[in-house]
């Protein structure tokens, strides 16, 4: 699994032109084989910073769709960045889900169980 993450800090003037670009990249993509998803978030914090989130099933799709004209938007709104944008890509296999959570806080549990006495 392949997790691609986009971060860009955009100009009040450039804003809109990048939720436009980064909601239709972000429809686009979900339909090309092997995402696993897509998302815009806007985070709010001392300035606007807008996320663009990318999840593809395998290094193939992921490549496949770099490659792809679609990409070209991406890159388009990552250049109306006022600053460098930061962009992350993360590679690794899946941990799993609600399990995960469950065995580390029984574990958590135990330990204190075996604190206690």
């Amino acid at each position: 699994m392949i997790l691609s993450l986009i971060k860009i800090n955009p100009h009040s003037r450039t804003r809109r032109e990048i939720m436009e670009i980064l909601r239709n990249a972000e429809f686009l993509t979900r339909t090309k084989t092997g995402c696993l998803g897509a998302a815009v978030y806007v985070k709010k914090c001392e300035e606007e910073v807008i996320l663009y989130l990318e999840q593809w099933q395998s290094r193939e799709d992921f490549e496949r769709h770099i490659k792809s004209p679609l990409y070209n938007r991406l890159l388009a709104a990552m250049d109306l960045s006022i600053a460098p944008p930061e962009v992350s890509f993360q590679e690794g296999t899946d941990l799993g889900g609600m399990e995960v959570i469950k065995a580390i806080r029984n574990q958590k549990a135990k330990n204190n169980e075996v604190m206690k006495r």
